[in-house]
């Protein structure tokens, strides 16, 4: 039987979202996840694959 996730670990509401980004060339992926990170003070931030 697989567990629940407790629910103090699920991310809140108000902190789900996506972007949509258009890389600069002379970005970095990591560049652009970290920028992100900063401007919305959220931690948990990633892409969903290459950003090239």
């Amino acid at each position: 039987m697989i567990e629940p996730i407790p629910q103090t670990k699920l991310p809140q509401p108000d902190k789900l979202g996506v972007f949509l980004i258009d890389k600069p060339t002379n970005f970095s992926s990591h560049d652009v996840v970290n920028q992100v990170r900063r401007l919305t003070g959220v931690h948990r931030v990633d892409h969903t694959g290459t950003l090239s």
